[in-house]
């Protein structure tokens, strides 16, 4: 264990002393925008970064299977909610935790597309920002469900004789 701040050593026990300055907490709110079919490109998920699933996450929605949806500029909050100031000049990333089932294209500007990649399941979406040396981030559990019935499989019976034997 690391100790940090004022130790002091009383034989069989140790006290520690830490003062935290509390300081301005930024986090950053993910917008999604329209949904849309998917390209096959779009749903190619082998260049998308992959990470751990955070303990918490900040919203939850539903996406079909053949869908996926712009993630617009965020929004930054405080640690109370509040809306906030964004930075003027901050860098983006964006990863989920199961590139089998959602794939990302970074635009570059702070923005993205979401693609499911046909599989259904849950992921989650995180998106990191970093600037003045801080990074924030935001979280979005995405269940990736059952598009619309678009084809028909036709299902067959055992054959069976139609003429009767003479």
């Amino acid at each position: 264990m690391q100790l940090e701040g004022k130790i002091t050593d009383y034989g069989d026990l140790v006290h520690q002393e830490r003062w935290i300055i509390k300081g301005k907490r930024l986090r950053a709110v993910l917008h999604v925008g329209r949904h849309r079919k998917a390209t096959a490109a779009e749903r190619d998920s082998s260049t998308t970064p992959r990470t751990a699933t955070p303990g918490k996450v900040d919203h939850h929605m539903d996406l079909m299977a053949d869908q996926g949806f712009d993630l617009l500029a965020p929004t930054f909050t405080d640690e109370m909610g509040n809306a906030t100031d964004a930075p003027a000049d901050y860098a983006s990333e964006f990863s989920v935790s199961d590139t089998s089932i959602l794939a990302v294209t970074d635009n570059g500007d702070g923005t993205a597309f979401v693609a499911a990649t046909g599989t259904l399941g849950q992921a989650v979406l995180t998106a990191t920002y970093t600037f003045d040396g801080r990074t924030v981030s935001g979280d979005e559990l995405v269940t990736v469900v059952a598009g619309l019935a678009e084809r028909v499989t036709l299902n067959f019976g055992e054959p069976r004789e139609v003429t009767p034997d003479a």
